[in-house]
């Protein structure tokens, strides 16, 4: 329930069943906008708990409270509010609104534990609702932790089923925190000591948007392009060109969007891009971050200094079987007993699916040459 009283904007919420309820034994959150001390009235004396934003009765205060009427004052606007007995047995729904509650305290008491606590055992009481998904992202990231935070958003996006947009504000928030997490990533050069991701010398399965990809972009053995040709794009302006493919990924989500590379067709023929890197050095992995679903990739090769190529993978992208609107990570290893390469070449089918491929960034990982 929600009480507003809009001249002062005093907020109460609660688990009652209309908007004038209090239910003993559930946390109510009161927030007052602009900030003003709340004074509570009635059958029993209410100890509020001052937050982050607001006041917070807890579960244990309200369940003390004698039924009957109560006002909430904030200066000189007044909500009046009746405490009831809160049902014996909860609906689902009422049980996830008391969780929804729960959060909200733990949120405005700025104990993470407990907001990240009651995000995860909503998650697995309703392992699809995507609400529950989003929580457990807000408490995630309350923590400090974006890219756990990151990992709960996209799980919200997937499970809408195939057809149907997720709504925009999801899409949004998972592209803020992606950025915020890039952001974070140090951009420390590689040192001979650095230790590469284990990568199969076989095309791995796609590492989808989630931790795996954090450890992708914080592998100190890997570096991004610094430049980029291809033999064809969309258009003729910055968005799609080769240069969306260098630097580190920066499409937020998956999509068509103009901070990837994108050929002009979208199906017949083949299709290549070519990335140079700022340092050479000794492959042993290639990662390629699809956003629009599976590219088709055919072949990848890598580039001397002196413009010698050598094959470091040749075979069928498997995602282009299965391809789905999602990130995926191509990843493959690359075969021992290479030379340093500074370039890679990217070919891909453009008749493997029917839908438009676009590159977000390609990572090299690989060792300093001796």
């Amino acid at each position: 329930m929600i009480v507003n009283t809009l001249l002062l904007g005093l907020v109460i919420v609660a688990g009652g069943p209309d908007d004038e309820t209090i239910w003993r034994g559930w946390p109510v959150h009161v927030r007052v906008t602009p900030p003003a001390e709340v004074r509570v009235t009635g059958p029993t004396e209410v100890a509020l708990q001052p937050g982050k934003d607001g006041w917070v009765i807890s579960p244990a205060t309200s369940a003390q409270m004698q039924l009957g009427r109560y006002e909430f004052t904030a200066g000189t606007d007044t909500c009046a509010v009746t405490v009831a007995a809160a049902p014996a047995q909860l609906t689902p729904a009422q049980a996830n609104r008391r969780r929804e509650i729960e959060l909200w305290v733990a949120t405005e008491l700025g104990d993470h534990a407990a907001a990240r606590r009651v995000a995860e055992e909503w998650t697995t009481a309703e392992p699809k609702s995507v609400t529950a998904h989003a929580a457990l992202g807000e408490a995630l990231y309350a923590a400090g932790d974006v890219g756990g935070a990151f990992k709960a958003y996209q799980q919200a996006i997937r499970l809408y089923p195939a057809g149907r947009e997720a709504p925009r504000y999801l899409h949004r928030r998972s592209g803020e925190l992606f950025n915020e997490m890039v952001a974070k990533v140090p951009g420390r050069p590689v040192t001979p000591e650095a230790e590469p991701i284990p990568v199969a010398p076989v095309a791995a399965a796609p590492a989808k948007p989630d931790l795996a990809e954090a450890a992708i972009l914080a592998d100190r053995a890997g570096q991004w392009a610094i430049a980029a040709e291809a033999g064809s794009q969309y258009g003729s302006g910055a968005p799609y060109s080769p240069q969306q493919a260098t630097g580190a990924p920066n499409v937020p989500q998956a999509d068509d969007h103009g901070n990837a590379w994108c050929p002009a067709k979208r199906t017949g023929g083949t299709e290549w891009l070519e990335l140079t890197f700022e340092r050479a050095v000794v492959p042993t992995a290639v990662r390629v971050r699809q956003n629009f679903g599976a590219v088709g990739l055919i072949k990848i090769e890598g580039i001397d200094a002196a413009g010698q190529k050598q094959v470091l993978w040749e075979g069928r992208d498997p995602h282009a079987t299965t391809h789905t609107r999602e990130i995926r990570w191509f990843s493959v290893g690359a075969p021992a007993g290479g030379g340093p390469i500074i370039k890679l070449r990217l070919t891909m089918d453009l008749d493997s699916h029917p839908a438009w491929k676009q590159i977000d960034a390609v990572q090299l990982v690989g060792v300093p040459a001796s």
